[in-house]
């Protein structure tokens, strides 16, 4: 038997149970109506207060998409539309106001969801009863992003196209308005996202209107410089494509499609060839009504909020691309993969193979890999962002001896969130990781006594934290590859140009 409890809030009253470690879950709270039907492509709509008690007990179903992982503890996963549902974490200890946790989950914008057992939150909760998690499911892929501009005469579809970052905004405003009532303070609220879920935070962190709802952020391994958001030149061109493959021409036909025949029509939308800047497909749109045509200039010509914000990468965060490929494979691949950015400059290639003599070639050329599309946009917004308020950069390195591998991406957050293997070198690790994570949490700033002292990021010094089994804090470590290939970058050149005038 499961001791309940009962938690009465704004939108409803809601029933929770307890496990036998005292980590009371509150499961598949419905925070906008289900967007299905006419609600299709529409932007979130605030659902309607609860009646009764809603026995929060199971989660809600999965987000639609292509490939579901059945890496869950309540297998197998039930997928629908109608996905608008969050969990909560909270321990049952009485702590006074609880910091909150707002973890948006990764998957390319395409796959994921908020019951994944690896980064389930209970043991971050047991051993730091001070903070609540809180973590929402959001639309993804052609359900998240399809731009109908061109089809919808009425305007009411007019933010389709960017509808992952407004599900997670909805997420965020329903625990602004509801989470005191469970022990949580709506205001100390902090962003943590991994791949789109980072990607998604450096959008928020942007948007007057997101902003209402957080006052910390944590953002690891995606950004939105370089391949971080789609043009809407590009969105309106994957949208044309999209209309082509289904064979719809009108709204109502669009409506009318089946979950299955929009995945896939989605399929092979993959396969098309699309005008405009490179981008992820489905990633967010500057379409200049949720996000800036110019999210960049945001973060460099207007004064910054006074929000913290960590920020940083692993090692390895692509190696899982070049798995059982050899030296020269590797290259060719990395060189194919790179050619819009760095065609006609072999001599960049060979300037960063040269600074990590010491290293395996094909490690080097995975390091590239990995610095163009992650570590060098991460650091942009770093040097972007410490104008105007603390950042913390964190660099993850830590080899996986078991696995024979470095460190790849989302390898930080078993540690984080203390789901690791019972062995006394990485429980150690796990504790310090989760209380660096935790000590930001409650006050912006993630130094505690068991790691070096962790400085603010600063143009001048450039300070970061390697971590590894050893944590040390590293000045203008990797600068030179920096400063090698961030002209590359769109966003690279912009920041130094601004410097420069």
């Amino acid at each position: 038997m499961y001791d309940t409890r009962v938690v009465k809030s704004a939108d409803g009253t809601w029933e929770g149970r307890a496990d036998e470690k005292g980590i009371i879950s509150f499961l598949g709270i419905p925070f906008a109506k289900p967007p299905v039907g006419h609600l299709r492509w529409r932007a979130p709509q605030k659902p309607d207060k609860m009646k009764g008690v809603y026995k929060a007990y199971q989660n809600g179903p999965i987000p639609i998409q292509i490939i579901s992982t059945e890496n869950s503890k309540t297998a197998p996963l039930a997928m629908s539309e109608d996905c608008l549902y969050l969990n909560i974490w909270l321990s049952n200890k009485e702590t006074g106001k609880k910091a909150v946790l707002f973890w948006i989950y990764g998957g390319s914008y395409v796959a994921g969801h908020n019951h994944i057992s690896e980064y389930s939150p209970e043991e971050l909760v047991r051993k730091n009863r001070d903070i609540l998690v809180v973590v929402p499911n959001y639309r993804l892929g052609i359900l998240a992003s399809l731009n109908l501009s061109s089809v919808d005469s009425s305007g009411e579809y007019g933010e389709s196209c960017n509808l992952a970052l407004l599900d997670q905004r909805m997420a965020m405003k329903w625990v602004h308005d509801n989470i005191e009532s469970f022990g949580g303070d709506p205001e100390n609220v902090t962003l943590f996202g991994h791949s789109a879920g980072s990607n998604a935070i450096t959008h928020h962190l942007l948007l007057d209107e997101s902003r209402k709802y957080f006052n910390k952020a944590i953002c690891e391994s995606s950004f939105f410089p370089d391949l971080g958001f789609t043009t809407r030149e590009r969105s309106l061109a994957a949208a044309e494509t999209f209309f082509q493959i289904s064979q719809t021409k009108q709204l109502k036909q669009l409506l009318e499609l089946s979950p299955q025949e929009i995945l896939e029509a989605q399929k092979q939308l993959y396969m098309a060839k699309l005008p405009g800047k490179e981008g992820k497909l489905f990633s967010p749109v500057a379409d200049g009504m949720v996000v800036s045509e110019d999210p960049f200039a945001d973060a460099i010509k207007r004064k910054f909020p006074e929000i913290p914000v960590m920020l940083g990468t692993s090692q390895g965060e692509y190696d899982q691309m070049f798995i059982g490929l050899s030296s020269d494979e590797t290259r060719q691949k990395v060189t194919l993969l790179n050619q819009g950015k760095l065609m006609g400059h072999p001599e960049i290639i060979e300037k960063y193979l040269n600074l990590a003599v010491n290293m395996p070639e094909k490690e080097v050329y995975m390091d590239l890999q990995s610095d163009l599309y992650l570590r060098v946009p991460g650091l942009i917004l770093a040097e972007a962002f410490c104008v105007h308020t603390d950042v913390y950069v964190f660099y993850f390195s830590k080899y996986d001896h078991k696995k024979h591998c470095r460190a790849g991406h989302g390898a930080m957050n078993p540690y984080i969130f203390g789901n690791i293997e019972e062995d006394e070198e990485e429980i150690s690790l796990s504790e310090k990781l989760m209380g660096a994570w935790a000590a930001f949490i409650r006050n912006g700033n993630p130094w505690h006594e068991r790691i070096p002292k962790w400085p603010a990021y600063d143009r001048r010094c450039r300070k970061i934290m390697v971590i590894d089994r050893e944590w040390e804090i590293r000045q203008d470590y990797l600068w030179e590859q920096y400063e090698l290939l961030a002209p590359f970058l769109e966003e690279g050149r912009r920041l130094m140009e601004l410097e420069n005038e």
